[in-house]
C-alpha cells in the first residue's frame, strides 16, 4: 500500500519529541518495514538553522535509520489564531501541499491516517486523493484541546458560554467522523463518542505501542528502587509520587523526563522540604533510545496519572510509558483511571486508586519487598508487551484498511 501520515511532528533536534511524535515515527517505520511505502508529513521547525536533516532526527531519538521506503514530506502548518493548524487551511496551501505529496516518491495514496478530524473535513472533496481510503486514528478529542485555546483568548468569558463553546466543539468534531472511512481509537471512552456520533464503519482499538521486548527480566540489584519515566506535569501524578515515597522509611526514586521550568522547581522544592537527600533523583530529558536503559535501573515502575486533571489523558489516552515499562520488564504500578483499566489488568500491574498516596505508598512497599510478585508481574506485562509492539500495532492499521471499501 502507498500510506501517507499527515502528522505534526516538529523534528528539532533541542526538543524532546512528544508521545503523539514517537508514536507516529515509529509506526510509519514499522508500516515501512512490512513492505508499504509511507510518507510522513511533519511540521516545519520555526529556527531552519536547528532542525536537522530528518534522517539524522530518527537517528538521534531512535537509535537507528529510518527505512529506505519511508519518505518524509515538511510543511508550513496554517490555521485560525490559537485553531488547529493543518497543511490544507486555505485553498492555496492545500493545492499546494497536495500537489508536492502527489509528486512526491510515494504518490496518489491508498490511505491516509490522521489523528485531526478537522484534516477529515478539509480533505473530503477528495482533490488528488480519488481512491484514498480516510483513517482517523483517534487520540486526545481534538475539540478539547481547541477549547482550552479559546479559553485562552477569552479568559473573562461566563461559564455559560464556556460550556456553550465546548458543546459546540464537540458537536463540530462528532460530524467530522462522517468523512472517516475508518478509526482507529486509542481507549474504550471513545467508544461512547463514537456511539454519540453514530459512526457505523470499521473501528478498531489502537493503544500505544511499545519497542521490542527486553530479552529477560532485569537483574533485581537496581539502582532505583521506583521510577517515573514521562512529561513533569501535575497530570501524571508526579507530587503524589513523591507524597507516596514520604510515607517509606527508604527507598530511592528516579524521575525521568521533563516540563516547565516552574513546575519542576516547584517539584524539587518540596523534595528539598522532605528533606529527602539523595532519594529523588531528576534525571531530566533524554533521547527515546536511551530511555529502556534507564527503566532497566528501576525496581519499580510508577504510572500514578491523576483523576483531578488532565482529562484528556486520563480518558482518552493509552499510556504510552505504562506500555514501556512492560516492555523492559519492570513490575508496575498504575493508578485505577479509565485509560489504565481500559488496558491492563490486575495481573500485569498494582492497580491503585488514583491520587490516593496511601495507597500508592503502601503498593510502593509492597511491590519492592516482595519478589514473588514482582516477577509474576513482570512475566505477565511482557506477555502483554509483546501483543503491543510497533510491527503489531502497523498490522492492526493495515488489517483495518483492507477492511474498508469505498
Amino acid at each position: 500500500m502507498k500510506i501517507w501520515m499527515i502528522t505534526s511532528i516538529v523534528m528539532d533536534p533541542w526538543a524532546a519529541p512528544r508521545a503523539s511524535s514517537i508514536q507516529n515515527a515509529r509506526t510509519a517505520a514499522a508500516l515501512a518495514k512490512l513492505g508499504h511505502n509511507v510518507l510522513l508529513w511533519h511540521c516545519g521547525g520555526k529556527d531552519k538553522d536547528q532542525v536537522q536533516p530528518v534522517q539524522a532526527w530518527f537517528l538521534k531519538n531512535f537509535g537507528t535509520d529510518a527505512p529506505p521506503n519511508l519518505h518524509f514530506l515538511e510543511y508550513t502548518p496554517h490555521g485560525e489564531r490559537l485553531g488547529k493548524k493543518t497543511p490544507f487551511f486555505g485553498l492555496a496551501p492545500k493545492m499546494f501541499n497536495l500537489a508536492r505529496a502527489r509528486f512526491s516518491a510515494v504518490g496518489e495514496p491508498d490511505v491516509i491516517i490522521t489523528r485531526s478530524p478537522l484534516v477529515l473535513e478539509q480533505l473530503r472533496d477528495r482533490t488528488f486523493i480519488s481512491r484514498a481510503k480516510l483513517v482517523l486514528e483517534w487520540q486526545y478529542p481534538e475539540s478539547v484541546q481547541l477549547w482550552r485555546g479559546w479559553r485562552k483568548r477569552f479568559p473573562s468569558a461566563t461559564m455559560r458560554d464556556a460550556v456553550h463553546e465546548l458543546r459546540a466543539l464537540h458537536r463540530k468534531e462528532l460530524a467530522r467522523l462522517a468523512y472517516a472511512d475508518g478509526v482507529l481509537y486509542a481507549a474504550r471512552d471513545h467508544e461512547r463518542l463514537l456511539r454519540e456520533a453514530k459512526y457505523a464503519g470499521p473501528a478498531m482499538m489502537l493503544g500505544s505501542a511499545c519497542p521490542d521486548l527486553a530479552d529477560s527480566i532485569p537483574q533485581d540489584a537496581p539502582e532505583f528502587d521506583f521510577g517515573y519515566s514521562g512529561g513533569l506535569a501535575r497530570e501524571n501524578g508526579i507530587e503524589l509520587a513523591i507524597e507516596a515515597l514520604a510515607r517509606l522509611e527508604t527507598g530511592k526514586l528516579l524521575l525521568l523526563g521533563t516540563g516547565s521550568a516552574d513546575y519542576v522547581e516547584h517539584l524539587r522544592r518540596r523534595v528539598a522540604a522532605l528533606n529527602f537527600g539523595e532519594r529523588v533523583h531528576f534525571a531530566g530529558r533524554v533521547a527515546p533510545s536511551q530511555v529502556r536503559g534507564w527503566l532497566e535501573r528501576c525496581r519499580v515502575g510508577l504510572v500514578p496519572i491523576s483523576r483531578r486533571c488532565g482529562r484528556e489523558k486520563r480518558q482518552f489516552a493509552s499510556p504510552l510509558k505504562l506500555m514501556e515499562w512492560l516492555a523492559a520488564g519492570v513490575p508496575t504500578i498504575a493508578a485505577d483511571v479509565p485509560s489504565v483499566s481500559g488496558l491492563i489488568s490486575a495481573e500485569q500491574s498494582l492497580i491503585i486508586p488514583a491520587d490516593d498516596a496511601a495507597a500508592l505508598g503502601e503498593a510502593m512497599r509492597r511491590l519492592n519487598e516482595d519478589s514473588a510478585l514482582r516477577t509474576k508481574l513482570a512475566q505477565n506485562g511482557l506477555s502483554l508487551a509483546n501483543t503491543m509492539t510497533f510491527p503489531n500495532r502497523a498490522a492492526r492499521i493495515i488489517d483495518l484498511a483492507s477492511k474498508i471499501q469505498i
